[in-house]
C-alpha cells in the first residue's frame, strides 16, 4: 500500500467517524396508547389542552396558568349518581380589588393567574403534525389551519413539551368517534328524568361522554348540571337532578352540550394540568312550560316579553 492509498483510506475514516454537517431531522415518536389519568380536580386545575372536533371546525389549543382562577372553581349543591348540580360563586371583595388582582373564596383580593410559558408543545398521532409556541402576551397556544376532523378514531395521541413553567410535560389521549352534530333535541320536565342517546363509538374506544346543561342564563347565581356517562350510547338524567335545576330558576335560551372525551392529567405539586381530546355536539334544549324570548314580537299573544329574564310571561 502505498502513501497516497493510506491518506486516502484515512480520510474516509475520518469522515465516517465525525459524520457530515447536514442535520438529522427528529422523526415523530410512535404513538402507543397511554394511561388516561381523567379529568383535574376543580380546585387544582390551572389549564391544559384540548384537542376538539365541533359540528363545523376542529380547534387545537390551550393555556396554563400559574394558579387556580377562583370564580372558576364551583360548589356542588347535589349529586345523584354520575350527575352533579354545580352553583358558581358569587366573589365580591370590599373594598373592590385592585387591577391585576382578584377575589378569591375567602373574599380576599389575590393575585390574577397569570397565564405561563409551558414549552413548546407537540401533539403527535393527528391528521397532521402540530407544534405550538406560546404566544403573546398571554402566553396561549394555537394551532391554525387543521383539518376537520383533525384526529382519526381510537387512534392514540401524546402530548410533550419541552422544558417549561411546570417542566416537560407528557399526557396522552385517544382520537373519538365523531358525535351526531345534529343531536336529538332535549326537553327537560320537571319531575321526569331525561332520557339521552347517541350513537356508541367503535368496539375498544376508551372515551365517556359528559354532560353540561344549564336553564338559568341570567341569573345571579346560576346553576348547571354535569353528568359524566360510560359510552354506551344511551344514559339518563334522574328526574331529582332535573327537578333541582330548574327550581334554581328559568332564564333566558337553555343550553346544553353532548361531549364524547378522552381525559388525561398531570400533576406539579398542588397544581393540576388536563389534556383533553373530545367531539362536540349541541342539541336544541326547552324547558316545558317556559319560552325565552329576546324581544316583543317573540312571544305569543297574550305574553309579553321580559327583558330582564328573557321569557315570555
Amino acid at each position: 500500500m502505498n502513501h497516497r492509498t493510506v491518506l486516502f483510506l484515512s480520510s474516509i475514516w475520518v469522515l465516517e467517524a465525525c459524520g457530515n454537517d447536514t442535520p438529522q431531522t427528529d422523526k415523530p415518536p410512535i404513538v402507543k396508547p397511554g394511561e388516561l389519568n381523567g379529568p383535574c380536580p376543580m380546585e387544582n386545575h390551572v389549564g391544559g389542552f384540548s384537542v376538539a372536533a365541533l359540528p363545523e371546525y376542529s380547534a387545537v389549543d390551550g393555556k396554563v396558568a400559574d394558579s387556580v382562577v377562583p370564580s372558576a372553581i364551583l360548589d356542588e349543591v347535589s349529586r345523584n349518581g354520575t350527575c352533579r348540580l354545580l352553583k358558581r360563586s358569587v366573589l365580591v371583595c370590599n373594598p373592590p380589588c385592585p387591577s391585576g388582582k382578584t377575589c378569591d373564596r375567602t373574599l380576599t383580593c389575590v393575585p390574577y393567574p397569570r397565564n405561563q410559558d409551558v414549552g413548546t408543545v407537540s401533539i403527535y398521532g393527528l391528521a397532521v403534525p402540530v407544534t405550538m409556541e406560546p404566544l403573546p402576551p398571554g402566553n396561549t397556544y394555537f394551532a391554525p389551519d387543521v383539518p376537520n376532523p383533525v384526529f382519526v378514531p381510537l387512534a392514540p395521541l401524546l402530548l410533550e413539551s419541552t422544558e417549561g413553567y411546570y417542566g416537560a410535560l407528557s399526557l396522552s389521549g385517544d382520537g373519538v368517534a365523531l358525535l351526531d352534530p345534529e343531536p336529538d333535541a332535549w326537553l327537560l320536565e320537571d319531575g321526569q328524568p331525561l332520557p339521552l342517546s347517541w350513537d356508541p363509538p367503535p368496539e375498544g374506544a376508551r372515551s365517556e361522554i359528559k354532560v353540561v346543561l344549564s336553564v338559568d342564563q341570567h341569573g345571579t347565581s346560576p346553576v348547571s348540571i354535569e353528568c359524566l356517562f360510560p359510552d354506551t350510547g344511551t344514559a339518563e338524567i334522574p328526574a331529582s337532578v332535573v327537578s333541582d335545576l330548574i327550581n334554581f330558576g328559568v332564564s333566558g335560551f337553555p343550553n346544553g352540550s353532548l361531549i364524547r372525551e378522552t381525559m388525561d392529567s398531570t400533576t406539579a405539586g398542588d397544581r393540576c394540568i388536563s389534556f383533553a381530546v373530545l367531539s362536540k355536539a349541541i342539541p336544541a334544549v326547552r324547558v316545558k312550560g317556559y319560552i325565552p324570548c329576546d324581544e316583543p314580537g317573540d312571544c305569543p299573544n297574550p305574553l309579553q316579553c321580559n327583558m330582564t329574564l328573557h321569557l315570555c310571561e
